[in-house]
């Protein structure tokens, strides 16, 4: 369609098809009060910083690749666990330490020996590199960037441009490091002259330990300030498949650890071993086999219900259950410990990390977050702009809770501004896609019509404790950005930043929607790159596709996907605070002291056994306090920190407030003829072939994609292969 028909086309439309509508906005008065005036507030955008352009020095650079190496060990140290060494030469050393025979089994304090081997090879690294990497991670320099990053990103053909290097190399790793645990611990019970009934009980065995392994890095992935991912330059999303991964592994281990195990029992005739005995003696074989596997069977059934209610469909569907499921994760770590002792080790490191997680989410979500701007928009999206007193990470992930709508539900979203753009404050857009969405969407309309701000709550994650000038794009002098409907708000705050940090970069964005109402919608930071742009000397060239009507407009009705709003929306003033960080030290203090409580009270409690009689009748009370001994010390450590000290953000921006005028109405046609809005798709060989003539022929090109799957696996069947394109991918459907 050409534009004079594009043109002849609106003028058979109403005024009302043509010109968006202007609307409203919420807008926080100062002193954060509860009842809106009829003036706006909202920051104006900063002038150009240029950040100092250093190279990482040598020291950080050490210290960016020991936490690397930490990582390596404590994988390294959880597999060597299960093979030939550890009984053989750390057993015997270490037995020794705690005055024992290595000739003579059982002397000494032998239940120290297992502990000593996860404290030095798991739990020590994973905590120096845990308290180091805020360190690093909050510094002004530039993100290492390896060599292998390209390799790693990009996929091969042999799988068709599905996975990538890096995710076939988890795989790999996850499959070898289970087979040599298996293998090993079903060979050392394994001899020559082993029962059949004998080989079936050990390869049972032998899976039982290969999930044991996989529990221990099943956490780290998925928690909200994960330094693993944030050291591996890994989002957050991506994270989240990576636990699902390992959680597949774990349960598809642990399924035929007890499917052997039964046929083991039902093949000796002895399935009673299964069940529980009240009147047996505790400290006897026959009553200490038969509560280990009650236990386990007790592990087994809360893990399973934890892997059904995380299927997809529930998960999108009926996620208020997810969540709540996902909470037996408690009881099936106290069950699975009290299964079997080295469970409780191997889970320790990561068991301690989410809670000191979980501590610091609490401490920055006490009050509500001060909302500076919360508008329902056309085209199902809401904007939401929180006050910030911290830098962040653009484009890193945030979660929002909203009493009104649920009070447990947190919901992740990507952050869609730059604090170099706009200083103390934060934006994030949403796009109604379930029920969840909808409801917030008709939250904000109520708000609206009584006048009183929305509630909510803002759970930064590690974005706030990025260093403000960490940005993956900036490695590279020519960045493809390309986006598909609301997944662009995962490169918006990037193409912001990348436009102010590195002002002779070449930035393209290519971006499909389905309806123009969609692209109407980011006008103003349309207008605000191609100012940076011109203001900086970049080079900033924008593609708009619209894939379906051009014109189309459609709004959220009252009953859109069969939600009636009905909210309780507070009428009492409500206290709103800016987003704020744990200062570094308080961080530290408390992560410090959450290790070593929780290591303490866990030694004090296995150290001889005590809480045992002289007969061991009381091993199951001693497991259950050894568990509860690593999460009081954690608990320990969250209030002796707390009574220490109060919050404090780790920097202080302004917060200033100033009217603004209600944002202009848009023309639609104007828009569209503007930036000369495609009605098809892209034709990738024709837009790669124009980028590769505008570039050196030794220049990179790092290309951003962040949409629905046709989209990424469009991009990846045309890109993917030419060596001059890097390609990342962001997943923003969790």
């Amino acid at each position: 369609m050409t534009p004079r028909q594009l043109k002849e086309c609106c003028n058979l439309l109403p005024m009302s098809y043509i010109t968006s509508p202007r609307y409203d906005v919420l807008l926080t008065p100062k002193h954060h009060a509860a009842k809106i005036d009829d003036a706006e507030f909202d920051l104006q955008a900063t002038h150009v910083v240029q950040p100092p352009s250093k190279q990482p020095r040598l020291i950080w650079n050490l210290a960016h690749w020991f936490i690397g190496s930490c990582m390596l060990l404590a994988l390294a140290a959880a597999l060597v666990f299960h093979l030939p060494w550890y009984k053989a030469t750390f057993y015997s050393t270490v037995v020794v330490w705690w005055g024992g025979d290595p000739s003579a089994k059982n002397s000494g304090h032998y239940e120290m020996v297992q502990p000593t081997y996860f404290f030095l090879g798991i739990v020590l690294p994973i905590a120096a590199a845990a308290l180091l990497f805020p360190l690093i991670q909050g510094s002004s320099l530039p993100i290492v960037v390896t060599p292998l990053s390209h390799w790693l990103h990009s996929k091969p053909q042999a799988f068709g441009y599905r996975v990538s290097c890096g995710e076939i190399l988890f795989v790999a790793i996850l499959l070898v490091s289970n087979m040599f645990a298996g293998y090993y611990q079903y060979t050392k019970r394994t001899m020559a002259m082993t029962s059949s009934s004998d080989s079936i009980k050990n390869a049972g065995i032998a899976l039982g330990y290969m999930s044991m392994f996989n529990l221990t890095f099943l956490v780290f992935p998925a928690t909200r300030q994960s330094f693993w991912m944030a050291w591996l330059n890994i989002p957050y999303a991506n994270g989240v498949k990576y636990h699902r991964w390992i959680g597949v592994a774990t349960l598809v281990a642990l399924v035929m650890h007890v499917g052997i195990i039964v046929a083991y029992y039902a093949n000796i005739d002895s399935l009673v071993t299964l069940l529980p005995c009240w009147d047996c003696d505790l400290a006897s074989a026959e009553g200490t086999d038969r509560w280990q596997n009650v236990f386990g069977i007790l592990a087994f059934i809360c893990v399973g219900v934890v892997a059904l209610t995380s299927l997809p469909y529930v998960r999108r569907n009926h996620y208020e259950v997810f969540r709540t499921a996902h909470f037996l994760f408690v009881p099936a770590a106290i069950f699975a410990s009290m299964h079997r002792v080295p469970i409780l080790y191997s889970v320790f490191a990561s068991l301690v990390l989410y809670l000191i997680n979980r501590m610091y989410s609490r401490e920055t979500t006490r009050a509500p977050i001060s909302v500076a701007r919360a508008t329902a928009m056309p085209a199902d999206v809401i904007e939401l702009t929180f006050h910030t007193t911290t830098h962040y990470a653009p484009g890193g992930t945030v979660w929002v809770r909203v009493p009104a709508l649920s009070h447990s539900q947190w919901h992740p979203f990507s952050i869609a501004s730059s604090p170099l753009h706009t200083p103390g404050l934060v934006t994030i857009y949403v796009k109604c896609l379930g029920n969840w969405t909808t409801g917030l969407y008709h939250y904000i309309q109520e708000c609206k019509r009584k006048r009183f701000l929305p509630l909510m709550y803002l759970d930064g994650g590690s974005a706030f404790t990025a260093s403000r000038t960490t940005i993956f794009p900036s490695a590279y002098r020519h960045v493809l950005f390309i986006a598909g409907g609301i997944g662009v708000t995962v490169l918006m705050g990037q193409i912001t930043h990348a436009l102010y940090t590195t002002p002779h970069e070449t930035v393209w964005l290519v971006w499909h929607v389905r309806q123009s109402e969609m692209l109407l919608q980011f006008h103003d930071w349309l207008r605000d790159l191609e100012a940076l742009a011109s203001m900086n000397g970049s080079r900033l060239y924008i593609r708009l596709h619209v894939t379906r009507d051009p014109l189309a407009i459609f709004n959220v009705s009252d009953h859109h996907k069969g939600i009636v709003p009905c909210f309780d929306v507070h009428a009492k003033p409500v206290e709103a605070t800016p987003q704020a960080n744990l200062s570094f030290a308080r961080r530290t203090w408390m992560a410090l002291l959450a290790f070593v409580c929780s290591g303490g009270l866990l030694t004090l409690a296995l150290y001889g056994n005590a809480l045992q009689t002289a007969q061991g009748n009381y091993w199951p009370l001693q497991r259950f306090v050894a568990f509860c001994a690593v999460v009081g010390g954690c608990a320990v450590a969250y209030f002796v920190v707390s009574a220490a000290s109060s919050v404090l953000p780790s920097q202080q921006l302004p917060v200033d407030m100033t009217p603004l005028p209600p944002k202009p109405a848009t023309d639609t046609v104007l828009f569209l003829l503007k930036y000369n809005v495609q009605t098809i798709r892209v034709d990738w060989t024709v837009l790669l072939n124009e980028i590769q003539q505008q570039i050196a022929l030794d220049d990179m090109v790092g290309v951003f994609v962040s949409g629905p799957k046709p989209l990424i696996r469009d991009v990846d069947d045309n890109i993917q292969g030419r060596p001059t394109f890097h390609v990342h991918h962001h997943h923003f459907l969790i």
